[in-house]
């Protein structure tokens, strides 16, 4: 969890533990599980870290024909300028809807 969100459990007097984890790419977790190269639908929640997965799928690869992306930033009227619609934008997808919190794109 992000260090801010923390700092609300100790004012909540919570307890928590750190732990270290060791991460994987969603290449790597596709390639262990042998799924297949053609991905209908690719859903990502990462909870604020869904820039990460998405960057860590070879696109070369594994080509989802929609993905659906969670993005609490995402502002319809300045797409451009939010990180997730450019990177997916860059591999060949396009905006084809949003609802609420979730983007969904096709692939071209």
């Amino acid at each position: 969890t992000e260090i801010e969100n923390l700092d609300v459990v100790e004012k909540e007097g919570l307890n928590y533990e750190k732990t270290q984890l060791e991460t994987r790419s969603l290449t790597e977790i596709l390639d262990e599980y042998q799924v297949k190269k053609q991905i209908d639908i690719l859903s990502v929640d990462a909870e604020e870290h869904d820039l990460h997965v998405l960057i860590s799928l070879d696109f070369s690869r594994f080509s989802p024909t929609m993905i659906i992306v969670e993005d609490e930033t995402f502002d319809f009227l300045t797409p451009t300028e939010n990180e997730i619609y450019k990177f997916v934008i860059s591999q060949g997808y396009e905006l084809v809807g949003f609802v609420l919190t979730n983007l969904y794109f096709k692939k071209l």
